[in-house]
């Protein structure tokens, strides 16, 4: 049995998605030949409010070192948790490194900040090191153009940081290999040096168990009561906002021509708000009441805990997916969606890899508006009447056999086969 560190900045039981890439990893390991050992940060750090339900999804035997951070008195100076535990992260795998046998480093990102400590490690104890992608790091993100703004020092920054971070890493993996095709462009020598795996958050089967068996108390909606509630859960990307706008004027435009079933469903948009100091604020909702759609668009742009969005997901008529229109965007929401076993309508681009997943899973219970630019009207209308159409039938069980190469066991299997061979 070889051992792996899985640093993550946020963990269990952080309510950030970027928790589940570690947590789904740690989940099978051990089959496979590795055993894992997470270290994060402890959640008195973390600035967002915890998700306690979390910890029934963690394997009791799983060992998790806690570090401390620097914290923000006052005035928030630093918002990056990965820069204010930098240090203690950086002492806590050096102590590992003394104490017992680390066969690897695996360092989840974001938080970017978090990355050279792969190197470092590597340099005081030899210990091989790789950095898994959860999101593109050096990137065009809205913004950069923007000279001298927030977002075009980040990426200055991260232009710098990423070379000198990956220098002599041996993995590099991510959710798709579009979230890392660059960097090996950039860093060619990576080709011949590092182990590439590219693989999806994962098919979490044992999370759905458990959300299925807990009584929908926390729910925004009532599932008996006629009305057929569609949900979409999880943040708006820049790119998703002007689909969304599109959604909701197809929308409103069939409840117009007295669409059959439309007028019964309810559109709930969950965990969509836009955060700032001041709180979190409606993206959603704005758009929709400017349609004439109060009383069946419905946002509660506050973060919803994990297996609340699960609960609701297996409660609803069907599932929305507002992707981007960037064809490396593999939402992990897209294997949540099938897991639910209710029709689902997704804008995805045409490349993406979510779009036939969820073609082979659903079938025709699978409405797709599949664009590299923003929708036609003309489009998502069509594409929504048919979704609600999906959305009176009855529901059918999910093939299991279609989960299987995308579920977490298999990620794990696949994840241990590369660092078995980055260690070789």
């Amino acid at each position: 049995m070889k051992t792996v560190v899985l640093l993550a900045t946020h963990f269990v039981p952080s309510n950030l998605a970027s928790v589940h890439r570690s947590r789904l990893f740690a989940q099978h390991l051990e089959e496979f030949g590795w055993r894992p050992i997470i270290v994060t940060t402890a959640p008195e750090f973390y600035d967002e409010p915890p998700d306690p339900e979390l910890a029934a999804l963690l394997d009791p035997q799983l060992e998790i070192v806690r570090t401390s951070a620097l914290r923000n008195r006052g005035r928030r100076w630093v918002g990056d948790l990965g820069v204010r535990a930098f240090p203690a992260h950086l002492r806590a795998l050096k102590r590992l490194a003394r104490e017992r046998r680390i066969d690897f480093c695996h360092i989840t990102i974001p938080s970017n900040f978090s990355a050279p400590l792969g190197r470092l490690l590597y340099q005081s104890s030899g210990i091989p090191y790789g950095i898994d992608y959860i999101d593109p790091w050096v990137h065009e993100w809205p913004g950069v153009e923007q000279r001298f703004s927030r977002h075009w020092w980040s990426h200055q920054l991260a232009s710098k940081l990423e070379p000198w971070s990956v220098k002599h890493a041996r993995l590099i993996t991510g959710v798709a290999h579009g979230y890392y095709d660059a960097v090996i462009e950039r860093n060619p020598h990576l080709r011949s040096q590092a182990v590439l795996a590219a693989m999806p958050y994962g098919a979490a089967e044992l999370d759905f168990a458990h959300a299925r068996q807990g009584n929908f108390t926390d729910r925004l909606f009532d599932p008996s009561d006629g009305r057929l509630h569609v949900v979409y859960a999880g943040a708006l990307m820049p790119k998703s906002i002007a689909s969304c706008k599109v959604l909701l004027q197809a929308f409103a435009a069939l409840r117009a021509q007295q669409h059959a079933s439309a007028e019964k469903v309810c559109l709930h948009f969950i965990g969509t708000g836009h955060r700032l100091a001041a709180g979190v604020v409606p993206q959603v909702q704005p758009l929709a009441d400017a349609l004439g759609l109060q009383g069946c668009v419905f946002e509660h742009p506050a973060r919803m805990s994990y297996l609340g969005v699960l609960r609701h997901l297996v409660h609803c008529a069907g599932v929305m997916i507002l992707g981007s229109t960037e064809a490396h965007y593999t939402p992990s929401k897209a294997y949540q969606a099938a897991q639910s076993e209710r029709p689902v309508l997704a804008f995805l681009h045409p490349d993406a890899l979510a779009g036939a997943f969820l073609e082979r899973a659903l079938g025709s219970r699978f409405s797709l508006v599949s664009t590299p630019e923003v929708p036609s009207l003309a489009t998502v209308k069509q594409a929504l009447a048919a979704f609600i159409l999906n959305l009176v039938q009855p529901s059918q069980a999910a093939n299991p056999a279609i989960f299987e190469p995308v579920s977490a066991r298999a990620v794990a299997r696949t994840l241990a086969a590369a660092l078995d061979q980055a260690v070789a």
